[in-house]
C-alpha cells in the first residue's frame, strides 16, 4: 500500500507540472524551430508521425466495491497523421509489463490496449480514443486463458520540439476497461508517459 502511496504522490506532482506548462503555454505563441510563426493549419503540409515511448501506470482492477492495485512499466507504440507538427488521428499500442491481480479470485492480468485517438492541438493537447484491450491471465486459478474488452481513454500532454521533425510527449493518461458486465468487473490505468515521435513528409 506505501509503494502505491508513493506512486500516487509522485503522479500528482507530475500531473500539476504538467498542468501549470499547459497554462503557461500559449498555443497562438506556437512557432516552428526556426522562429517562424506556422502557417495556418489548412496550408501545412500533411505529416506522417511514428513514435516510440514508456512510462510508468497505476492498474487497478474493481469487482463490484473491492478493488485491488499495482504499479510497473509501459511500453507504447503510435503512428499518426496530421498537418504540420499537430497529430490528427493517431493509431496507439500499449504492452503493460505488470500484472494486476483481481481482489477476489486468484488471478492476474496483463494487458495489451490497440486504441484510435482523436487528438486536438500542436502544442498543448487532448486526445480522447476508443480501443480494445487484450488480457492474458493467469495466477493459480484463472477464469480464462485471455478475453478481450473495450477500453476508452484521455490523454492530456504537450508536444515540446527537439528538432525539425523530432518531437518529445509528456503525457498524463487515464485508460477505463470493460471486463465483464455481471459483478460489474473493470479495470483502470492512470500513467505518466513520455513518447518520442518522428515526422516524416
Amino acid at each position: 500500500m506505501g509503494r502505491v502511496r508513493s506512486f500516487l504522490r509522485w503522479m500528482a506532482v507530475s500531473a500539476t507540472a504538467l498542468a501549470l506548462g499547459l497554462v503557461i503555454t500559449d498555443p497562438g505563441a506556437a512557432q516552428s524551430v526556426s522562429g517562424v510563426p506556422d502557417p495556418p493549419q489548412a496550408e501545412r503540409p500533411r505529416t506522417t508521425f511514428v513514435g516510440l515511448g514508456t512510462g510508468l501506470g497505476l492498474g487497478t482492477m474493481r469487482v463490484g466495491n473491492d478493488g485491488e492495485s499495482a504499479t510497473g512499466l509501459l511500453l507504447t507504440g503510435q503512428f499518426a497523421v496530421g498537418r504540420g507538427a499537430a497529430r490528427t488521428w493517431v493509431m496507439e499500442v500499449t504492452g503493460q509489463a505488470f500484472k494486476i491481480p483481481n481482489p477476489v479470485r486468484e488471478e492476474e492480468y496483463r494487458a495489451v490496449s490497440f486504441m484510435v485517438r482523436r487528438a486536438f492541438g500542436s502544442g498543448p493537447f487532448i486526445a480522447p480514443g476508443l480501443g480494445i484491450d487484450y488480457r492474458k491471465w493467469s495466477g493459480p486459478d484463472p477464469w480464462e486463458p485471455s478475453d478481450l474488452g473495450l477500453t476508452l481513454g484521455l490523454n492530456l500532454g504537450l508536444v515540446i520540439p527537439v528538432s525539425e521533425r523530432l518531437h518529445a510527449l509528456p503525457e498524463l493518461s487515464l485508460q477505463v476497461s470493460h471486463i465483464e458486465t455481471e459483478g460489474s468487473v473493470s479495470g483502470r490505468l492512470v500513467s505518466l508517459r513520455v513518447t518520442l515521435l518522428r515526422a516524416s513528409r
